[in-house]
């Protein structure tokens, strides 16, 4: 009788099922250096398992868990590193029309809107950190230091002139 392999012409390729420490140290190491969803990169990477399989092998092996942990809050600092940098872009904060510039209120509205999300998503991967606190109600706050912008804006136009 013939194998399934020599009547498709292929072998079965899928998603991991079996889990190795291997596997589990390449896929916290990726979560650990990307501000991706385990959605995201379960949907994508094709060495990833599927998300309910992660999912299960946290509640299954000891070793996973407490790596996919410390993956997980390495994940908050580069999520709100992506934050900052995003606020750092220069010359997107002006839009030039008509041979005049324009302050980009778009621009400022996205960016909060991002960091908004990007402050919950960290407030519920760390909640301990930069979460609400139960104890004391604190929330963190992400603030457009709208005086320095609007100083490099000026200057940006100056330099212009």
């Amino acid at each position: 009788m013939m194998s399934e392999e020599a009547i498709i012409g292929k072998k079965k390729m899928g998603r991991p099922l079996d889990y190795c420490e291997k596997l589990a140290d390449y896929i916290c190491d990726t979560i650990s250096t990307t501000h991706l969803s385990d959605a995201h990169l379960c949907k994508h990477n094709k060495k990833f398992p599927c998300r309910e399989t992660l999912h299960a092998w946290r509640q299954k092996y000891v070793y996973f868990s407490d790596k996919y942990t410390r993956a997980k809050r390495t994940q908050v600092e580069v999520i709100l590193d992506d934050v900052q940098y995003q606020f750092q872009l220069e010359g997107q904060d002006m839009i030039e029309h008509k041979d005049r510039l324009y302050f980009n209120n778009a621009r400022v509205g996205n960016l909060r809107a991002y960091a908004g999300y990007n402050q919950w998503r960290a407030a519920k991967l760390l909640k301990a950190t930069y979460g609400d606190s139960k104890e004391d109600n604190q929330n963190i706050q992400v603030n457009i230091d709208a005086d320095a912008m609007l100083k490099r804006i000026e200057n940006e136009q100056a330099k212009k002139k």
